[in-house]
């Protein structure tokens, strides 16, 4: 899957999480747990950045996953407790900006599960292989329409309706 894809996932799954925080009077919170995922959304792909690690190797592992997961928390509760403008209790702030980070890299690992190349979860301690294949994803068509659901999921049917119809269209190059 490619960036736009796990762009839109990780917006798929952000929807309903800023709807409860809206809804609770979060406003900032929701806004900085949007700026998380989005930014943690490709992640793992961080891997197609080098020769040194194979593509969907260590970085596309629910180890990963944890990892970051960690590296969040520890950041987002050291960063609460010296930004007293927050408002937020350190751990409060580590316990659900590592969920949020959880939660992102888990997205973008079910991205990568529904396409044929699958993924790998628990190497090293496993080699056990899972691909749904359902879709190769194609960077033209399909990933776009991931984000077009997203728009519909979060209330812009009208947008999302138009990037769909748009990205629907034949390409003329």
């Amino acid at each position: 899957m490619y960036v736009l894809g796990h762009l839109g996932i990780s917006l798929l799954l952000y929807a309903p999480i800023a709807a409860w925080l809206v809804s609770t009077g979060q406003p900032t919170l929701a806004a900085l747990t949007g700026l998380v995922m989005v930014a943690l959304s490709s992640l793992p792909d961080v891997d197609t950045q080098t020769h040194r690690i194979a593509h969907r190797g260590p970085t596309h592992t629910v180890w990963f996953a944890l990892g970051v997961g960690l590296v969040a928390a520890v950041g987002s509760g050291l960063g609460a407790a010296y930004l007293s403008s927050l408002s937020l209790p350190p751990l409060w702030a580590a316990g659900w900006f590592g969920s949020v980070a959880l939660v992102t890299i888990c997205g973008h690992l079910a991205g990568d599960l529904i396409t044929p190349m699958g993924i790998w979860p628990f190497r090293p301690l496993s080699t056990y292989h899972r691909s749904l294949d359902l879709t190769t994803l194609e960077k033209s068509t399909s990933e776009p329409a991931v984000v077009c659901c997203w728009c519909r999921g979060a209330g812009g049917d009208a947008a999302g309706s138009r990037l769909l119809t748009a990205f629907s269209r034949p390409s003329h190059r």
